[in-house]
């Protein structure tokens, strides 16, 4: 059940930051006319340019080369890499001060999708999310709603 929920989350994520792409790990942004896209998955698609997100999560050049210098892991930028990254990066925000600590990931892992949002604020992370303010793109409600939708999906 724990994995389902994070796919599901993963998958709100990837509707929301791709904006609705058709191959979201191949999305660089949309330029409101059509997604553009890029196809060299060997590193970041802005390796050796500006900090601009790119793929499924919108991840930013810098971010993904301090979680690749923080794990070790490969420059890699397919499909499962930004999927690992993402994952990496809601285990990275937790609720300050709480003892045990209680990440983001764990929070979705037990179906606690609001306090997953509001106690580690997730929304600094993805900016769709409530509790942005003018710049959120959803409600709790609309949150839990589709949660709920791609839960029971990832469930057949």
């Amino acid at each position: 059940m724990a994995r389902s929920r994070v796919s599901a989350f993963l998958k709100i994520i990837r509707d929301h930051e791709a904006k609705g792409s058709e191959n979201p790990y191949l999305e660089l942004h949309w330029d409101g006319k059509r997604h553009i896209s890029f196809s060299d998955f060997s590193a970041h698609p802005y390796a050796n340019g500006e900090n601009k997100p790119a793929g499924a999560y919108q991840i930013k050049k810098e971010t993904f080369n301090d979680v690749v210098k923080a794990t070790g892991w490969p420059t890699r930028y397919a499909a499962f890499d930004q999927d690992r990254v993402a994952i990496y990066l809601l285990q990275a925000r937790s609720k300050p001060d709480s003892e045990p600590r209680r990440s983001a990931l764990g929070y979705i892992m037990e179906g606690e999708i609001e306090q997953a949002v509001n106690d580690t604020k997730l929304w600094k992370l993805f900016a769709f999310l409530p509790g942005r303010g003018k710049q959120q793109q959803l409600t709790l409600d609309q949150l839990n709603q589709l949660f709920n939708a791609y839960l029971v999906e990832h469930l057949k």
